[in-house]
This record gives C-alpha cells, structure tokens and sequence, in this order.
C-alpha cells in the first residue's frame, strides 16, 4: 500500500458504538430508504434515490452523483469543457481580431454583436470551470475532502478527525495523489 493510498483510505477513522458515541457525527448510520447501513462517509442521494459511497454532490449535468468511483471522470469532464470553452472563447476572439484588421464592416452590426457574445460567454464560462476544477481537484481532492464532507464539516472536515486526516498529508506528494487519483484501481462498490 503507498503513502497515497493511506491517505486516501478509508480505514484510518474509528468508528464507535452508538451507545459510547460522545460525538453523533462518527458513527455509521442506517438508510431507511435503502435498508442498509452505510459504510464510511457515504451519503443517501434523493435525487439519484440510492446511497453513494464516498459521496461528493449530485451533479445535473453528468445526469448522476459524483462518488469515490466516478470522481476522475468528473475532474476530467470539467477540464475538457473548460478547454473547449476557452478554444472556442480564442477563435472568436481570433475572428473578430481579423475582422478589425481588415478592416471589415459587417453588412449587419448583429454579427459583430454575436460574435462578441460568444466571445464573452465562452471567455466567462472557460475561467468559471477552471476555477470548479481547481476547487474540486486541488482544494478538495488532494486533501481528501468532498464537497459534501467540507459544506457540512463532516469526517474530514470535522475537527475531531483533523488529526488522522493529517497523518500522511505531508508524507504523500502531489504526484503520487495525482496518479492514485486518476490511474489507481477502483475498487468494487460496497453497498
């Protein structure tokens, strides 16, 4: 096991009784909906109807939640169409930059107006998703945090588990979390 997967494992909190429970947030708890006790740090999804282990949010546009098993597609979805954004944010730029040299009046100042639409909307889209992958990956995947666990300030997020969440933080560097992340094995489903 390497230092990433440590730091990524499940395995370092400590689960307690319910009856000798001094704090409500660490322990597992029953789905009613599901009829199962969830595992670690997973999270019933009412949109989705089902529990999802390791859940981070449940995302409309990916039609699904973001999970422990899905969570590099969803990083990469967001780098893509970040990307595409910003191609398409270039060449509108581009074109207009060319029309304004050549010195080109549009027939119709409504081109002109849609191309700079375009140009804007695509421009604010690519840096508005850019800024989502940095938060979703840099602030939240490298600390082993999800975006569900850092809004409610539940298992890693919580101060009482602060102190294991830091126990091989600074031991595991940015690439070997990087290639955990993206190219280590995904475990079968749990629940």
């Amino acid at each position: 096991m390497t230092i990433a997967e440590k730091f990524y494992s499940k395995r370092k909190f400590k689960f307690i009784d319910k009856d000798q429970a001094s704090n409500p947030k660490n322990k597992l708890s029953y789905c009613h909906s599901c009829n199962i006790v969830r595992p670690p740090r997973a999270f019933h999804c009412p949109k989705c109807d089902f529990c999802v282990e390791i859940h981070d949010h449940h995302c409309p546009w990916m039609g699904t939640c973001i999970g422990v098993r899905n969570l590099r597609y969803f990083i990469t979805f967001l780098f893509r169409a970040a990307t595409l954004a910003l191609f398409a944010c270039l060449i509108t730029g581009y074109q207009e930059y060319l029309n304004v040299l050549k010195g080109e009046n549009y027939e119709y100042k409504t081109l002109q107006y849609l191309n700079m639409g375009v140009f804007f909307y695509t421009g604010g889209t690519s840096v508005a998703l850019y800024v989502f992958v940095y938060k979703q990956y840099f602030r939240l995947a490298m600390n082993n945090l999800t975006t569900n666990e850092y809004l409610r300030l539940r298992w890693n997020g919580e101060t009482g588990n602060y102190h294991r969440k830091n126990i091989y933080k600074y031991k595991s560097g940015c690439c070997g979390k990087f290639r955990y992340l993206f190219y280590g094995e995904v475990q079968p489903s749990k629940l």
